[in-house]
């Protein structure tokens, strides 16, 4: 699952997929929490450490500060 706050929609589904290719992640639900915050979640299960590459990985590629 990954958390993305104060972000537009469009951009959200970007990150969803790109991520989703690149982990081969099956496919995502994007749950909207509140006011432009959102939650993707994805079909395959992942390690911990698995977990936190992905989110790493996110956060280079994005250079999302929040």
């Amino acid at each position: 699952m990954l958390d993305f706050d104060y972000m537009p929609f469009k951009s959200v589904r970007y990150w969803a997929l790109r991520t989703l290719k690149w982990f081969k992640l099956g496919g995502f639900l994007i749950l909207k929490s509140s006011r432009e915050c959102y939650h993707v979640v994805f079909d395959r299960t992942v390690s911990w450490t698995e977990n936190m590459r992905i989110v790493a990985w996110l956060c280079l590629q994005s250079l999302i500060e929040r």
